[in-house]
């Protein structure tokens, strides 16, 4: 992520305006020159893990160019102003079934800052891309198995790594901008969804038409049943910004290549415009970007992918607010920086979009969550996740198929290193209702990661994702102070349990029988065959122990 000019920011905001959009006809994108695809690959991991231990360099320094601080679009006023409404602490969180390490800097020989955290979880294994790291580990235990430079992984790639588990074809998808003159995308699919087998690699010119001559910062990644899509503000000239959409079907073919690619360019800048990671098949792929201080806009990219149309469908109205203050941390002699508040990441699910950011709140940084119907388009409710002392920021948000939402982020306060937090809500709860935070990872050390410029630097965004195995279970992973100036992160597995519910999927009935009396009889047995449940779910009269007292009160349960 890099910050902006203010002639730039008040530009963009000029641009953008405060009034009401309206629903636009389609518009056709500008199909990229194929000929400037960078050649495609098809790589193992061996031969990744070969070429970094030929000996590619870390890097000690930021990942992005240092830019003079204070260049931040702040919509609706200075920073810092209160606004909003604060989500009521009721309801329990979602269970943290297990944790594991992740990324540390100086793994691989990389000392890069900030990580830009982020990574997903496929059938069996996790995957981590952070500056400059890429990093696979067995989802079950947590181990590690490989950790190298990501420009080992992906030659010529250079930062805000993005990372996905497409559930529509069952592959990895990896995608990392340039920053260079080259202004490319560095685009990676698994061939199945095991990271450590093979992938197809490829790049593509970004800067044609009314980019040439930019490049691309700050890009997000979606996905949905048809195609790829990113976004990005196009460094360079003017504040646009460009959403790319590529055709899906030749990337996962047999012989896998990189098809049409479709750019919607000259849109206003907007912090950053999000695809949404698409559960079912809706119309088309939704994408969010805040509108001004009290709205959100969502476009969607409609099919078929060869020939993609980007639609307007409005903007929804929501509360007032502003660009969060930068974070106060034990040890740290600055704050820690909190960027600006785009939008974070978003999600569709049954009709709805779900996404979040970091805003002020009473003078101190907070995340703000929504969930927006997009038929009719309003909002149906939002919450801000917000401490009397501490700041929370960079919000990573997931919805699973029973409607229950977890949201990780980064905590911090003058007497208490960064940590990693999590909270979450059910579908049954009320409306704008987060669970209190949980902390699953202390900060251990202050970090002064601080550039060129002053800032301390502490990332762009955090990660939250959905086991595609039982689309139920939520993977969090969130930064935290590692040792001194040396960040780390930490990956928390997360799920929301009803006693009784035994095989964990979401409903008690005859189907947990079985599981109940292997909780019951064979402890070491119910772990091994059901590693994200708890066996305590089968304490059904709530006395801490599972025995034969809990055997009436489980008929109970599957009989109301």
């Amino acid at each position: 992520m890099r910050t902006w000019p203010v002639a730039v920011a008040v530009t963009a905001f000029l641009s953008v305006g405060t009034g009401v959009l309206h629903a636009q006809d389609a518009i056709p994108g500008e199909r990229l020159d194929p000929s400037t695809y960078g050649p495609g690959v098809i790589e193992t991991m061996q031969d990744a893990i070969a070429r970094d231990q030929m000996g590619a360099a870390g890097w000690d320094f930021p990942v992005h160019a240092p830019i003079i601080p204070g260049w931040y679009y702040t919509p609706g006023g200075p920073r810092g102003q209160s606004e909003g409404e604060l989500s009521p602490t009721a309801g329990q969180p979602p269970k943290l079934l297990r944790s594991f390490q992740g990324v540390i800097r100086g793994d691989a020989g990389s000392f890069s800052y900030p990580p830009d955290t982020i990574g997903a979880v496929g059938p069996s294994h996790y995957v981590e891309t952070v500056n400059r790291n890429f990093a696979v580990y067995n989802k079950a235990t947590g181990a590690q198995l490989t950790n190298i430079l990501l420009g080992s992984f992906l030659p010529g790639s250079n930062g805000d790594p993005r990372v996905l588990f497409d559930q529509h074809s069952g592959r990895f998808i990896v995608l990392v901008t340039d920053f260079n003159a080259g202004a490319r995308f560095y685009l990676a699919v698994s061939l199945t969804s095991d990271p450590m087998g093979s992938w197809f690699k490829v790049s593509f010119l970004t800067a044609q038409g009314a980019d040439a001559g930019k490049w691309p910062d700050y890009p997000t990644l979606g996905v949905d049943q048809y195609g790829i899509y990113s976004a990005a503000y196009m460094v360079g000239g003017g504040a646009t910004m460009t959403i790319f959409a590529m055709d899906k079907a030749p990337l996962i073919a047999p012989t896998p290549s990189l098809g049409t690619v479709t750019a919607f360019r000259t849109l206003p800048w907007e912090g950053a415009i999000q695809p949404a990671h698409t559960y079912g098949t809706p119309a088309g792929e939704y994408v969010v970007s805040y509108y001004g201080s009290s709205g959100i806009r969502v476009r969607r990219v409609n099919p078929p992918l060869t020939a993609p149309t980007l639609t307007e469908v409005g903007t929804v109205s929501v509360p007032a607010f502003s660009s969060p203050p930068n974070a106060p941390a034990l040890g740290s002699s600055v704050p820690l920086n909190t960027v600006d508040a785009r939008l974070m990441m978003s999600v569709y699910r049954d009709g709805f979009i779900w996404t979040a950011h970091t805003i002020a709140y009473n003078g101190r940084a907070a995340c703000r969550w929504y969930q927006i119907q997009v038929s009719p388009l309003v909002s149906k409710q939002y919450g801000t996740i917000a401490d009397g002392a501490r700041y929370y920021y960079f919000p990573g948000l997931m919805v699973n198929k029973s409607g229950e939402v977890v949201v990780g982020f980064t905590g911090s306060k003058a007497d208490e290193y960064a940590s990693c937090y999590f909270t979450g809500r059910r579908a049954t709860e009320p409306l704008g209702q987060m669970a209190t935070p949980v902390l699953y990872k202390a900060g251990l050390a202050p970090q002064n990661n601080i550039d060129g410029y002053g800032r301390n630097r502490w990332g762009d965004y955090s990660y939250t994702t959905l086991d595609p195995v039982d689309e139920t279970t939520l993977w969090t992973i969130q930064e935290y102070g590692h040792a001194n100036n040396i960040w780390g992160t930490y990956v928390g597995v997360l799920a929301f349990f009803s006693k009784g519910d035994l095989n964990c999927d979401g409903v008690v009935n005859n189907f947990d029988i079985d599981p109940f009396v292997l909780a019951l009889t064979d402890p070491a047995g119910y772990a091994q065959k059901f590693p994200n449940c708890d066996r305590l779910l089968a304490d059904c009269n709530g006395d801490g122990v599972v025995d034969n007292f809990d055997i009436d009160p489980f008929v109970k349960l599957l009989s109301p």
